[in-house]
């Protein structure tokens, strides 16, 4: 795909070459090189609903709200693992509070 050399894959960590077959995630438009991105089985960015988890959790209807954490700060779904909310940058450390109520979250 032309446009994307230069880019670099977050898979790999290596550039894109002018010739590489791209693979562009639809829902955070980062380039991979399409080997990596049947590697991975999906987007390889942090926080990216095209991350394999995450994909899963959307296509099992438990994506956005009834994600397993929600950040505690502003309420976006996260990903386990996560160390911090990709929308606001709060800390999403285990020990997270209920975005309803405040009570500590269990991991």
């Amino acid at each position: 795909m032309d446009g994307y050399s230069g880019k670099i894959c977050p898979f790999c960590g290596t550039e894109i070459l002018e010739g590489d077959a791209v693979k562009v995630c639809p829902y955070c438009g980062a380039a991979h090189h399409a080997e990596c991105w049947e590697l991975n089985g999906g987007c390889a960015t942090r926080g990216c609903y095209g991350q394999p988890s995450n994909a899963a959790a959307e296509r099992s209807g438990r994506s956005g709200a009834g994600a397993a954490w929600q950040c505690a700060n502003c309420g976006a779904p996260l990903s386990e693992g996560q160390d911090f909310c990709p929308y606001c940058g709060a800390s999403a450390s285990p020990a997270q509070a209920c975005p309803y109520c405040g009570a500590p979250l269990a991991a």
